[in-house]
């Protein structure tokens, strides 16, 4: 998961690097997918873990929102690792969240005969090609 900051966030003067410690976004605004979302669990898992509770300013379903948001100077936006390739990134500097690393899980769900609409398949096709395969256990 990344931090993603406009460029100009005084947040930035505080970080050098790529990454930045869970424990630096405390007290900080928050911009995050809503609760039941596996992002938002694990971001407060992980929040847990480093002794605080996140002070979430924005929510939105969307991850291209969250984006927007921070690139407005209304927080800092949690997102997905992948999801740091989008239409803002001249807007955002994303910085890899560590100590404790979070990890969430993201499932696509389909029916047995597979996708109906050419949409769909092209979909589900080029997730195939980006989204590893789960390991067995």
């Amino acid at each position: 998961m990344v931090a993603a900051v406009a460029p100009r966030d005084p947040f930035l003067d505080c970080v050098s690097g790529a990454s930045v410690p869970l424990a630096e976004l405390r007290d900080r605004p928050l911009i995050c997918l809503p609760r039941g979302t596996g992002v938002r669990t694990a971001l407060e898992r992980g929040c847990a873990s480093a002794g605080f509770r996140p002070r979430v300013a924005f929510e939105a379903a969307a991850p291209h929102v969250l984006s927007q948001l921070a690139a407005r100077g209304l927080g800092i936006a949690v997102l997905p690792a992948g999801e740091n390739e989008s239409p803002f990134d001249g807007h955002l500097r994303t910085l890899r969240i560590v100590r404790p690393e979070m990890r969430a899980r993201i499932a696509l769900a389909w029916q047995a005969g597979g996708p109906s609409s050419p949409a769909a398949r092209v979909l589900l096709d080029r997730l195939r090609e980006v989204v590893p395969k789960p390991h067995d256990s």
